[in-house]
């Protein structure tokens, strides 16, 4: 009696695992996507790169630098009197384009960081300490001979100005600056002016800038941000298990039908293949009906630094995460049907 009643046995348990390796593929198979695409720094990279992202926010950290120093009292009133050139040139010297990568490859670090929970907060923050270096005098004097040179000479009737003006030299009229060039005696000369002007405005930068920060997400104020960080956090470390949750129940079917191929292949066949189509049927859901949401989901705070080009990245991720999803789906059909097809031969 206990002989006969093994295999029944065997095939309930068989039976009871194939379906727990059912619903642990259904996730698995998601799991995949998600490491394919958002938890993978290089596919994340590849998308900032097609966005030109790498390249925008640089000019996004210029333009967010250069309001921060021309709000400056002294440094807005010498602004106003350059050309659009010469602020251009201004800007360019206090913020050379390798500076700039520096901080982008920064705030990119720490982004990744938060992303792989390195981190419980994300903070993009710019080190400002080499700029307010370059405001000492020697640099001063140097940029000032910079912005001078896109000009040409002074007439008489400018030379005449500014020599009048140096008996107050601090009673100076700055226009000067985007008209002509002085010779350099009289240049040395308002060179105090200028250099106070602008390490006036030094004294007063900050060592660092934040551009964005959500702190520690666990203490932020927005029940909305602490809802998704949570479910991030859970997504994330059922990305890294649940895998090996699959294998294992599939070790386990082998073991119970070891003498029994044909039961075990068409076990995990057709868990494979129900949990391809449920996906694949979930993936083109979400498709429809998350994808339009996305954008909601992005911190004010985020959108203000990155303007238009959040909504355009968030379109490039998930139409790369549903076709690197369609394809792991397509991947585990073809796989899932292999298996009942070798069933047939295996006895």
């Amino acid at each position: 009696m206990n002989q006969s009643d093994q295999p029944v046995k065997t095939s309930g348990w068989t039976v009871f695992f194939a379906i727990l390796l059912t619903l642990s593929l259904i996730v698995t198979l998601l799991c995949l996507t998600l490491q394919k695409t958002l938890f993978d720094q290089k596919f994340v990279d590849k998308v900032l790169v097609s966005q030109n992202l790498y390249e925008k926010v640089p000019t996004l950290v210029q333009e967010r630098l250069e309001s921060t120093i021309s709000s400056q009292g002294a440094a807005s009133q010498l602004l106003q009197f350059l050309s659009p050139q010469q602020t251009q040139q201004f800007f360019s010297y206090l913020l050379p384009a390798d500076y700039l990568q520096q901080q982008t490859n920064q705030m990119m670090a720490s982004f990744y960081d938060f992303l792989n929970l390195k981190s419980s907060g994300l903070e993009l923050t710019l080190d400002l300490t080499p700029v307010k270096q370059k405001l000492t005098a020697e640099g001063v004097t140097q940029l000032i001979q910079q912005l001078e040179s896109m000009n040409p000479t002074c007439t008489a009737d400018q030379m005449q100005n500014l020599l009048v003006a140096l008996i107050d030299p601090s009673q100076i009229d700055l226009s000067f600056l985007s008209a002509c060039t002085p010779p350099e005696p009289i240049l040395s000369a308002v060179n105090p002016v200028l250099q106070t002007a602008v390490q006036s405005a030094a004294t007063l930068l900050p060592d660092s800038y934040t551009l964005f920060s959500l702190g520690d997400v666990s203490s932020v104020q927005s029940e909305q941000v602490r809802q998704v960080y949570a479910v991030y956090r859970l997504v994330r470390t059922l990305v890294d298990y649940l895998p090996w949750l699959s294998v294992i129940l599939a070790g386990i079917l082998l073991l119970l039908n070891t003498r029994r191929l044909a039961v075990f292949l068409h076990s995990l066949g057709i868990s494979g293949l129900i949990a391809a189509l449920f996906d694949s049927f979930l993936l083109g859901a979400a498709f429809l009906f998350i994808r339009p949401l996305l954008p909601q989901l992005v911190p004010d705070a985020l959108k203000s630094v990155l303007g238009d080009s959040v909504n355009l990245l968030l379109t490039s991720v998930a139409q790369q995460f549903f076709l690197i999803g369609a394809v792991v789906m397509a991947i585990a059909l073809a796989v899932s049907i292999c298996l009942l097809v070798l069933r047939r031969v295996v006895r």
